[in-house]
């Protein structure tokens, strides 16, 4: 006789339960130092270009300003494309395999106190031809 659908899903439900109490007997893991969740992100907003080759990322190092930067995806080679001394790496977007388009702008800075326009910015995946 085959069990219905209840019996198997409580039979189910029996050993998730059974499976999580040995799990509250191990040992608890240490808890992340509250730090973790008020720091900045190591980098962000991750773009794959057009051939999905290359993935463009914002790093952002400690006490630094956000920097654009490429990484190769086929040998993990990292490469920071673009930097400013005062201001960040904005948006930014693929033109094609090759380039890279973005802006500038302060994250310091709420947006109601920004002065001067962002400007609009090109670069090489490589670095170069920065314009």
């Amino acid at each position: 006789m085959r069990p219905s659908r209840c019996r198997l899903a409580f039979a189910l439900f029996s050993l998730a339960l059974a499976g999580a109490g040995q799990a509250a007997q191990t040992a608890p893991a240490a808890l992340p130092p509250i730090e973790s969740f008020f720091n900045n992100a190591a980098f962000t907003g991750a773009l794959l270009s057009p051939n999905a080759r290359f993935l463009a990322v914002k790093v952002a190092p400690a006490g630094q300003r956000d920097a654009l930067a490429v990484i190769d995806l086929a040998n993990n080679s990292i490469k920071v494309a673009a930097r400013f001394d005062t201001s960040d790496v904005g948006q930014f977007s693929w033109v094609n395999n090759e380039r890279l388009l973005f802006n500038a702008t302060d994250k310091d800075v709420a947006p109601g106190e920004v002065r001067y326009g962002s400007g609009l910015f090109a670069v090489d995946r490589d670095g170069l031809n920065f314009r």
